[in-house]
Order: C-alpha cells, then structure tokens, then sequence
C-alpha cells in the first residue's frame, strides 16, 4: 500500500472536544484506506491499531455501556428462566407437563418481536425502538412477577419475548450505525459480553434468592428501566437522523462521536448511504422484504444463514441444558440449587470467551476468526459425545468414570471456542452487510431466523437425548453442522472489518448495480 492513499492525520488525543460548529467547515474529505480483504484468503487484515484514532473514546464507551444493557436484559432473560422454572410446582403442582411451553414461550414471542424490530426502527429510529423493548420487557416482568394464575404467567412471558426479540434485533443495529467503523467489530461484541454476563448473574441470583422464583422474574424489570430512562441522553443515530432531514441535530451527534477534523470526512462518507435510504425507505415494508431477497439475495442469505448455523452448531443446547448434559455425565446431583451451581462454570466461561473475542474481533477479522475456530469448535463437540458415550457404558466398565471428565472438558472447551467466534460474530456481521436502506428488515429478519431456530433446536434436544446412544448421535450431529458452516463461510462471506457498509454490499451483491441515489452527493438538506 503506498502512503499516498492515506489522510494526512495529524496526532491527536481523546483529549481533544469535540468542536461540532466548526467541524463540518474544516477538513477537507480524505479516501479512506482500502481493507478489503480477497473473498477466500486466509490472511487477517491490517491491524487497525495502526491506524490513528478518530473517535471520542469517553462518548463512545458511555453510548455502549447504555444501549448495551439491552444484550444484558437478553441473556438474563435466558438464564433466570432456567432457575425460576425449577420452583414453579411449589406454586402450582400441576405445572410440570407445562413447564417446557412456558420456557419456549418467550423465544416465540422474541421471534415476533424481531419481526416488528424492523419496520419499528425504521419508522421511528433506533432509539425509540430500544425504548420500546424496554417498556414491554418492564412489563412482561411485573406481569410475571405478579402472576395470579399460570395464564397470566404466559402471558407475560411472551411479552418479555417482545421486549426480548425488539432489543436483540435492533440494539446491534444501533451500535452498527452510531459507532466508529475502527471498533464496530468490538462495541457489538459488547453487546455480545452482556447478553453472557447477563446469564452468569442471573444463576447467582437464582442461587442467592431460592425459591423465591417471583422476584428473581420480577426484578428483570430494574435494567430494563435504567436502561429505558438512559437512552433519554443517548443520541439517535447520526444516518437516521439525516434521513430525517435533522442535519444540525445529525452534526451535533458527528461532532460528539468524532474527533473536529473527521467529522466532516465522516458525513461526506455518509452521504451515498444516507440519499439511498431516503429514495428507498419510503417503500412498503413488504417492498423491501422483495428487493432484500431478490437484488440483494447474497446479503440475507449470509446474515440469516449466520444466525441460523449458530443455534445449529449447539449453543442453546449447551446454555439451556448445560446442567442436564452435566449430570448425565456424571456430575452434581438431582438437588436444585446444585444444578444452579453446576450453571455457573459454565456461563462463566462463556463470558470469559467473549472478552476475548472483544480484544481480537477488530484486529483479527470476522472471517478470518471464524475459519480457524469452527474446527475446534467440532472437534469439541466430538470429545462431548464421546465422553457421554463412555458414560453410558455399564457400571463395571473401567472406562466409565473417564467419560465424565471427558464431557467435562468436552463442553468447557467449547463453550470457549464458540463464544470467540459464532458467538458475537454472526450479530457483528448483520451490522455490517445490509444496503442501508434495507438494514432494519434485513436484521429483522435475520434475528427472527435465529430466534426459530432457537426454539427449533431446543424442543427436539430433550426428546433425542434420553439414552447414551442418543446422546452421542445428538452432539456427532451438531459437529456435523459445524462442518457445514466452517464451508457456508469460506464460500460466502467476505472480511468485513473496517470497511464501509457500501463497498460490503457492493462486493457481495454487484448485480445489483450502483443506485443513482448512491452515486449522489447529498441534495439540499445535507448541504446545508
């Protein structure tokens, strides 16, 4: 690469304020550098490290640690369910038979609310539609909290799948469009982090609280609320806020997210984007589901097949009944709180994971990742059903008591591997892929994918996993998925990380041609 292609920056510290009336009259636009890596290499892109900063560090990480609550409210959600439920006869014994549809209810109802995230945040922005996540899972909270009967126990847990479904789809796409490209990768991997924190601390306060399965339901409500009233002092993202004609209020949030002398460099960059999405937004909703699948087919099937091979490779499985898996391995006893406790290694380890993906996301490459841990990832899934197949050998085998050490590491191990790669990858990418004007269905759709599927694999894992040979066939499977996504990335998805949403799309989907509107520098109102 010669140094000719790069901005004449100048050093510059997280000191610096951001200079908002003055920014857009400044600096002129400079080419951003080209990262885009060949479709089938290996090889890991430049490091983004040695590229100066350009963004405000200290708004930057204020605007993750609010809208990222949304992730939080997410994998509390999936952790506490699994507590709380274990109580639920004490109040009404004849729950049992029930008990599995009152669990899956809610990843029906995320389903629906990921379907309404997209015409929602593309009517009314992305910061009203996390609000709105937020006030239906207040409520479905208090609901449950409060529940009189089983019905009304249902019935709010759907409605915390909406607030579920909502925040899921629409919270990654916020963060897509209102964070650096530099750190995108990383600010949605945070996202990432708190949907597993969320699910470490909902098992400790399971444990902390005992039978008391009204309040570890109920108090889902008080993140929901902080987060509801932070998002007061959050901004609407600077491309929505264009579409809307709001420039000042668009320049105001450049100038805060950018340090003086990028930001008008930013909006220029902007402009294609923003002129597509006021030509076409204005299209039904169904219109845009018909252009998503037709001229920009590549996209969703990229972004739905992500989310649809990584509730196929096992994670929910593993999450939901990772206790389960464990005491048929030959751990813990038939004891609810130690099923609790059994819990705990293993969302930590999940979080533990994350982190990681956090630090190498942006320097690595989303491809480039998942090509080197899918593998491991099956190969962890295999020391799984062999350690479960060891321990459903009768009880004189010597072998037997290797088995559950084996699982042991089996699903520790892969818990790790997963949670660097098709945990926060596939969300990162639906950020990433989509013609901006077609952004809130494609994520709409593509979440509800993954929310089908979740539901899916979790109704069929416990009727295929009564016996050791079940057991085994189940994870063997799973491995076997795992193959065919480490094949569904090398084929299909190109490296993502620094580049611009339009060049993306234009490489995955170069039938579709170039768009007038895109071509166009902004008309009046972005002159302005």
């Amino acid at each position: 690469m010669s140094s000719s292609k790069l901005p004449n920056y100048q050093a510059t510290t997280d000191q610096d304020e951001p200079e908002t009336s003055n920014a857009f009259k400044k600096q002129p636009f400079s080419s951003s550098v080209n990262r885009q890596e060949s479709l089938l290499t290996h090889e890991p892109p430049p490091d983004n490290n040695l590229v100066e900063r350009t963004y405000h560090l200290p708004y930057v990480v204020k605007l993750t640690l609010i809208s990222t609550i949304g992730g939080f409210l997410f994998g509390y959600d999936t952790g506490v369910i699994a507590g709380a439920q274990l109580y639920f006869e004490n109040t009404w014994p004849n729950i049992y038979e029930i008990r599995q549809t009152i669990v899956s209810l809610a990843q029906l109802g995320a389903a629906v609310g990921s379907l309404m995230g997209g015409p929602l945040s593309d009517t009314y922005g992305r910061k009203a539609t996390i609000m709105w996540a937020d006030v239906l899972f207040s409520l479905g909270a208090i609901i449950m909290g409060f529940a009189p009967s089983i019905a009304i126990l249902i019935v709010g847990r759907f409605v915390v799948g909406l607030g579920v479904g909502i925040g899921a789809m629409v919270v990654p796409f916020y963060l897509g469009e209102a964070s650096p490209v530099e750190i995108r990768g990383k600010v949605i991997a945070c996202n990432v982090l708190c949907i597993t924190s969320g699910q470490f601390i909902s098992y400790l306060v399971c444990i902390a609280l005992g039978d008391k399965w009204r309040w570890m339901l109920g108090i889902a409500a008080a993140p929901a609320i902080l987060q509801f009233i932070g998002m007061f002092f959050m901004p609407e993202t600077p491309v929505f806020l264009y579409k809307q004609g709001k420039v000042e209020e668009g320049d105001k949030v450049l100038g805060k997210l950018y340090l003086a002398k990028y930001a008008q460099m930013k909006k220029q960059e902007m402009a294609h984007e923003v002129e597509s999405i006021k030509q076409e937004s204005k299209d039904p909703f169904f219109t845009r589901v018909k252009q998503l699948f037709g001229l920009y087919g590549t996209c969703i099937l990229i972004g739905g097949g992500l989310q649809f091979w990584q509730q196929f490779c096992g994670i929910n499985t593993v999450m939901y009944f990772g206790p389960d898996i464990l005491q048929k391995a030959g751990f813990g006893s038939d004891d609810k709180s130690s099923l609790l406790i059994q819990s705990l290694p293993l969302a930590l380890t999940n979080a533990l994971g994350t982190i990681v993906a956090i630090i190498y996301i942006d320097k690595l490459g989303r491809r480039y990742i998942l090509l080197r841990l899918i593998p491991f990832i099956a190969a962890t899934l295999l020391f799984l059903a062999v350690g479960l197949g060891i321990n459903g050998l009768p009880p004189d085998n010597q072998l037997q008591s290797s088995g559950k050490w084996l699982s042991l590491v089996g699903i520790l191990t892969y818990l790790i591997f997963f949670s660097i790669s098709l945990g926060p990858i596939p969300w990162t990418v639906n950020s990433e892929i989509y013609p901006l004007h077609l952004r809130g269905v494609g994520n709409s759709l593509a979440t509800t994918v993954n929310w089908v599927s979740n539901y899916a694999v979790s109704q069929v894992f416990l009727l295929v996993t009564t016996t050791a040979l079940g057991q085994v066939i189940t994870f063997v499977s799973i491995a076997v998925c795992c193959v065919g996504t480490w094949l569904f990335v090398y084929r299909l998805l190109p490296e993502t990380k620094g580049r611009s949403i339009e060049s993306i799309v234009e490489e995955l989907c170069p039938q579709a041609g170039v768009k007038s509107g895109e071509k166009a520098v902004l008309k009046d109102n972005m002159d302005q």
